[in-house]
């Protein structure tokens, strides 16, 4: 139903696939005994691995973006998190790949995390196709029979049975072989400190899907991580991993001088600071048309903006305005971008080498600075738009026009809504259509419209039609009343026809409502007809009807439900600043990584493992 679910499965489909060649080679180097040979070939799969299955990952957030109506592109779900493992620890092993290439050393942890990343994969298989995850996940899949699942569950054992065992035996020994390790900060130090970090969002990420996972099995029932908490624990590894992406590249491979590489990094520094500034003058300036549709009305009480977070909580409990902890999250973020991208332009005239490593790093620069300007400074309102009444939602007025189709359940169906703003205006055309399912009624499938602008998107999530006034069917006893809403509504009693048997035999209520200071009188019925017993609509005013729709004549109660004179439709509009550069990191990350696996293919013994100069200092020989 929607073109991203064509496209993402296959792709992270085949960046799954993928792991398996890492696996493979993993465990023939420590069958064959080889320390050295195997790092040159799996290089080029690493990298490609990384590539199609980070591809995957974003193709998945944009199907989130464009799908569920939430506003968002990462929810932390626990499917979510069996993809973003595999891929945190494939892109760990690639880093220790360079170290080894060039410095003979992690021989042991790359024989280890050469094979983690299918072992991951296998387990997250396991947990999506168990059927355990059917209620703590938007993702549905297919429940395997019992005997599947046990073949699944032999290729997650044997596979770490295999690489365990092999590493325990094998691999520990291997790594006595390695370079012994020198000592000062250089870009060995700066990969080992991004490893680190790396596994340590990849081990939080992965304990939260295995807790769903085991709650599943332990209580019967799973329960999910919120994402509030993988966020106040990854905070402590974000900024010091988006610092280190930045620094590192300046970072020669013997020891360092620290003032000549902060030297180097001022004129990155200077100019990041110059871009955050544009960036937020972009979102406040009127004449890009970033400022105005972000507004909201004023609370009605307190005469204050209303916004979803008037703080944010962080580390310590430190309250700091979403303005304040963008801004520093963007800072870093083009901080990272810009010193990548200084060094790719020095490497364009001295080692081609290194282009796609640090183009990737400038992709994911941008999309996380794509995801912190969207998320953090997002403005967004739910309101009820009814028909004939335009509703004024954050700076936009929205006016319902009607259905695309007259078939309520044709997949195709959307709502449409008039959206002016400003003298401008557009039809947005949210979709609305209901499931055909007897257990469920009122089932509706819905998914948002979005307009894109040049520096933000207008998200509008509409819900399905309010078409009462209750919740619940309301039963009342004669004399009692009952509120509905701010009205009052009182039962005063009821009247049965001469001739119950009849034909035509009619039953009526006498019904009181008080709205506004006004009492309005009623006499719902329900009438006996070739069909059965059918209740009558009775008009209270331009807004309500009521229906009467059951009596019970032993203990003399009646069941009231109050329909709408028209339908109201709940709608949630968000203004989402600077999405483009989301979809622009994907792409950049993308290419990146395609462009290192090709520098970076086997070709053969000769330059297999050779490793660029960085800045003025040349590697040292490989073990």
């Amino acid at each position: 139903q929607n073109y991203w679910v064509i496209i993402h499965p296959p792709t992270i489909f085949l960046g799954f696939g993928s792991l398996t060649v890492m696996f493979a080679w993993a465990i023939a180097a420590m069958l064959e005994r080889d320390a050295v040979e195997w790092i040159a070939r799996v290089r080029p799969w690493a990298i490609l691995s990384a590539a199609i299955l980070g591809l995957g990952l974003c193709m998945g957030g944009f199907w989130a973006y464009e799908t569920l109506g939430w506003g968002g592109f990462w929810a932390w779900d626990p499917v979510e998190n069996v993809s973003f493992v595999p891929w945190i620890f494939t892109i760990a092993f690639y880093h220790g790949i360079i170290v080894q290439a060039a410095r003979g050393r992690w021989i042991g942890i790359n024989l280890l995390f050469g094979g983690l990343p299918f072992v991951l994969f296998a387990f997250g298989t396991l947990m999506t196709r168990s059927g355990l995850l059917g209620d703590a996940s938007v993702h549905s899949f297919a429940e395997m029979n019992r005997f599947a699942l046990w073949i699944l569950a032999a290729i997650l054992f044997v596979s770490l049975g295999t690489l365990v065992g092999l590493w325990a035996t094998v691999g520990r020994k291997l790594a006595s072989l390695a370079a012994p390790p020198t000592e000062g900060v250089d870009r060995e130090s700066a990969y080992a400190t991004g490893v680190l970090l790396l596994s340590l969002i990849g081990a939080v990420a992965a304990l939260g899907m295995a807790w769903s996972f085991v709650s599943a099995i332990v209580f019967g029932k799973a329960s999910i991580i919120e994402a509030h908490l993988y966020q106040v624990s990854l905070v402590w590894v974000f900024v010091p991993l988006l610092l280190l992406l930045a620094i590192a590249p300046f970072i020669g491979w013997r020891r360092v001088n620290p003032g000549k590489v902060a030297a180097r990094l001022m004129n990155a520094f200077g100019v990041a600071l110059g871009v955050t500034g544009l960036t937020l003058w972009l979102m406040k300036n009127p004449l890009w048309g970033a400022a105005g549709a972000g507004q909201t009305r004023p609370d009605a009480l307190t005469g204050e903006p209303v916004f979803e977070h008037a703080t944010i909580t962080m580390p310590f409990g430190i309250q700091v305005s979403p303005l304040t902890i963008v801004t520093l999250f963007v800072f870093l973020a083009s901080f990272t971008a810009v010193a990548n991208f200084w060094r790719l332009a020095e490497s364009l005239r001295r080692a081609k080498l290194s282009i796609g490593g640090f183009l990737s790093h400038v992709g994911v620069a941008v999309l996380l600075t794509g995801l912190i300007i969207s998320r953090g400074l997002e403005h967004h309102e739910i309101s009820v738009v009814p028909k004939d009444h335009p509703t004024r939602v954050l700076d936009y007025e929205l006016s319902y026009v009607g259905m695309s189709k007259t078939d309520l359940f044709d997949r195709d169906n959307h709502v449409e809504f008039k959206v002016s703003r400003d003298g401008e205006s557009y039809t947005a055309t949210p979709g609305l259509y209901y499931v055909p399912d007897p257990d469920n009624p009122d089932k509706a499938m819905v998914w948002p419209h979005i307009q894109h602008h040049t520096l933000y998107d207008v998200y509008l999530s509409v819900g399905a039609p309010v078409l009462y006034a209750n919740d619940q069917p309301m039963v009342l006893k004669k004399g009692e009343t009952a509120d509905l809403g701010s009205a009052k509504v009182k039962f005063a009693g009821w009247h049965a026809p001469a001739d119950p048997r009849a034909a035509d035999a009619k039953w009526s209520a006498d019904v009181e409502i008080s709205i506004d200071g006004k009492t309005f009188k009623a006499q719902p019925a329900m009438l006996r007809t070739e069909t059965g017993m059918t209740p009558t609509l009775t008009r209270i005013n331009d807004e309500l009807y009521v229906s009467l729709i059951a009596m019970n004549a032993d203990d003399g109660s009646i069941t009231l439900q109050w329909p709408l004179a028209e339908p109201r439709f709940p709608v949630e509009l968000f203004y989402k600043p600077m999405t483009f550069l989301v979809w622009a990191g994907a792409g950049i990350l993308f290419v990146g990584g395609l462009l290192t696996a090709f520098y970076r293919r086997y070709r053969g013994k000769t330059g297999s493992v050779a490793e660029e100069p960085p800045l003025e200092d040349a590697p040292l020989p490989a073990a």
